[in-house]
């Protein structure tokens, strides 16, 4: 389950008593954490109702914005779960900064696997893991004569 947090932080900024809303995304396999870009004073945000305060004269605006990008999101993680596409936090991060990265098919999931979990696997672990790949690689090569599998999908 993903759940998002919009928080109103008030470092780094250049001006004093002015915060930056940011998004925290958790749930995937890691956590997210995304600027909205967007500055306000840190006394118009509601804590409670997690929106700009009616007293911020671009207050309409600004949680219009806030709501498009959490429908935004929610709409791709449930487009996603439809297809039954891979959800993952380097997914989510990169359509949201505008880039469209595609998951390449069951080998790519595998790489995937292998390269974000090298630190929590043992040396033996890692190494089934590759054979898998490399066999999988090779069936798909010279029993199914198909390059890439991505191809296989109707």
């Amino acid at each position: 389950m993903v759940k998002l947090y919009f928080l109103c932080c008030s470092y780094r900024t250049r001006l004093k008593d002015h915060g930056i809303i940011k998004l925290r995304i958790a749930g995937l396999d890691k956590q997210i954490n995304h600027s909205t870009r967007i500055c306000i004073p840190i006394s118009d945000w509601d804590v409670k109702k997690v929106q700009v305060k009616a007293r911020n004269p671009q207050c309409f605006v600004l949680n219009k914005q806030i709501n498009d990008l959490r429908s935004n999101i929610l709409g791709w993680i449930e487009t996603r779960t439809k297809n039954n596409e891979l959800i993952s936090a380097d997914l989510l991060k990169a359509h949201l900064n505008g880039e469209s990265k595609e998951t390449l098919g069951l080998l790519a999931m595998i790489q995937y696997y292998i390269d974000t979990n090298k630190v929590r696997l043992s040396v033996g672990t890692q190494k089934q893991y590759i054979s898998i790949h490399a066999k999988m690689s090779r069936y798909f090569n010279n029993q199914l004569l198909v390059e890439n599998p991505r191809k296989l999908t109707p």
